[in-house]
């Protein structure tokens, strides 16, 4: 298991903060009411208003302990590890409409497209991989799901500018099924 955030590790440092702000509350002071009856939890309270007093088990304090070990986990994002774990997937996908001819600053929306995405191809560890999907009126995969950085950069080089408008929904169903697919892989694997 490992943390995402470890340094989230330092808001435990709240929890004698708490308990100490429950030993330095003021004691309350003695009122005397008609009926006694009702108020004799204050009169039980004899203790003197000194700064430390007797610990005393109070739903409250532990409630607001345990809200500060959640939040302190919660901040730390834990994360378990799997051995069998398959190595993790990119889904690229690539505009090629009529839309990405437009020129943005000097270059093509495309080549600035293409020049991100071999970036990010680039940045890539090891043990990941990736797949290049173009779509405009219609979706298609590139590339099988590879690490093999010159398949996936040779898709992004091939990459043409198609007339028409973009379908994203075609492209989602196609990023959908090949993450299917990957989830099935892992499953069948573990």
């Amino acid at each position: 298991m490992s943390w995402g955030n470890p340094a989230a590790a330092w808001f435990l440092l709240a929890i004698p903060v708490v308990v100490l702000l429950y030993f330095l509350r003021l004691k309350r002071r003695e009122v005397v009411v008609s009926s006694t009856l009702l108020w004799s939890r204050v009169l039980e309270d004899k203790r003197v208003n000194s700064p430390f007093q007797r610990f005393r088990r109070t739903l409250l304090l532990l409630l607001q302990i345990l809200a500060l070990l959640f939040f302190a986990g919660a901040l730390a994002r834990p994360e378990v590890e799997s051995a069998s774990e398959m190595p993790r997937t990119h889904i690229l996908l690539m505009d090629v409409s009529a839309s990405m001819a437009a020129a943005d600053g000097g270059e093509s929306r495309l080549e600035r497209a293409r020049t991100l995405a071999g970036d990010y191809i680039d940045a890539l560890s090891g043990g990941e991989r990736a797949v290049v999907i173009r779509f405009a009126r219609r979706a298609k995969a590139l590339t099988p799901i590879t690490n093999d950085r010159r398949v996936l950069h040779g898709a992004l080089a091939a990459l043409a500018l198609v007339p028409g408008p973009t379908d994203i929904d075609d492209a989602l169903r196609l990023s959908l099924s090949v993450a299917r697919s990957m989830s099935s892989q892992a499953q069948g694997t573990s």
